[in-house]
């Protein structure tokens, strides 16, 4: 989960910022993150099959599958970008 964008060098200042913006909601920020790590416990066997079927799928990975990845990649950058401006 992405909670924050920053520019290349502003990553120590925006997660000061992030953390003092979040200060209140802190206990329920740390109860929702103890409750994704034990849904998603998972065993480094389960990690390393994971892994390998993410990459047998990138080496199958045909042009217009890629051409998507790229429209998909430029459009998170356009909301990325109207998010930052807001």
């Amino acid at each position: 989960i992405v909670h924050q964008l920053a520019e290349p060098g502003d990553g120590l200042s925006a997660c000061r910022e992030f953390i003092k913006r979040s200060d209140r909601r802190h206990a329920g920020l740390v109860g929702s993150r103890k409750a994704m790590k034990h849904a998603w416990a998972l065993d480094l066997d389960e990690l390393n099959r994971i892994t390998e079927l993410w990459a047998d799928t990138a080496l199958q990975l045909r042009e217009q599958d890629l051409k998507v990845m790229n429209r998909l990649v430029a459009a998170q950058a356009r909301l990325a970008s109207r998010v930052a401006v807001a």
